[in-house]
């Protein structure tokens, strides 16, 4: 899913980079880059009382300690990997994460209620073993 989400929104990403002083020779790796940074966060690094709090809670994205995670480490990535300056990578990091979480968030909230499986306990998500796999599988894939 989040790999859909990007590949149909690079092109607004790569020109929102550029304005925030991103070199358009690094926009294509910065958008790889943010990518990485989500998904092996939902994928590996994320507790599944984690995402759900992220997902469920209704609390605007920027207040998730997850994603204030997340944009340091695309911040930090920026710099040490595609040597964008400092200043430059702070905001580029705040705009990207929080919004490809804010399409993702969307994206999951229309996807065959797989949230509200998870809130009832309903389904694939009613069996403990299986929530972390399934919900995760919505979110990667």
């Amino acid at each position: 899913m989040i790999e859909k989400i990007i590949k149909s929104l690079r092109e607004e990403l790569e020109s929102k980079l550029v304005i925030l002083g991103v070199s358009p020779t690094k926009t294509k790796s910065a958008v790889e880059l943010a990518q990485r940074v989500v998904s092996d966060t939902i994928s590996v690094k994320a507790t599944l009382p984690e995402l759900a709090n992220l997902f469920l809670s209704g609390k605007p994205f920027e207040e998730s300690t997850l994603v204030q995670t997340m944009i340091e480490e695309y911040k930090t990535k920026m710099v040490t990997k595609l040597n964008v300056s400092e200043a430059t990578a702070k905001s580029s990091s705040a705009f990207m994460i929080q919004f490809i979480m804010a399409q993702l968030g969307h994206a999951v909230s229309r996807e065959d209620g797989a949230l509200e499986s998870l809130r009832k306990g309903n389904g694939p998500f009613g069996r403990l073993k299986n929530i972390g796999g399934s919900f995760l599988k919505t979110l990667v894939f």
